[in-house]
């Protein structure tokens, strides 16, 4: 139980909902805040794709990168999609929420960005290191 100690609380006017309705209203708040927090994440995740796929296009164009490996076009279409479907499920579940459907808090648990999985396993090598074939064994450039 909760005690408030000499704090002025009048049940008619500070209380959200009835006294045995807490965790509907807990319900409510979060099916509409969920599908918000997404959209910020899903945001965040669109601004540093269009960030990577523009330095690898003005890498490309300065020749920098002989090429786009076909491994990172593949990993920004995966990442493009995923952000994409995300973000479709979180309006889904935004207008859900705002219609009140039953569902809604169901969808706003599940409405979260995707938890990526390295597309080359577990290592943490990037698979697109340049391999130096002409240099010596032991200096920097050859793997």
């Amino acid at each position: 139980m909760l005690h408030l100690h000499e704090l002025p609380v009048n049940p008619a006017t500070d209380v959200v909902g009835r006294t045995d309705d807490g965790l509907a209203v807990f319900r409510r708040h979060f099916a509409r805040s969920r599908p918000l927090i997404t959209t910020t994440a899903l945001g965040t995740a669109a601004g540093v794709h269009t960030l990577v796929a523009e330095a690898l296009a003005a890498k490309t164009r300065v020749s920098l990168l002989p090429r786009v490996w076909d491994s990172a076009l593949v990993v920004l279409g995966r990442t493009h999609a995923e952000t994409t479907a995300a973000l479709l499920a979180a309006l889904t579940t935004s207008r859900l929420a705002a219609d009140a459907h039953p569902h809604a808090d169901f969808a706003a648990g599940s409405a979260r960005p995707p938890a990526s999985t390295p597309p080359y396993g577990p290592s943490r090598t990037s698979p697109c290191r340049h391999t130096d074939s002409s240099a010596e064994p032991g200096t920097p450039g050859r793997t």
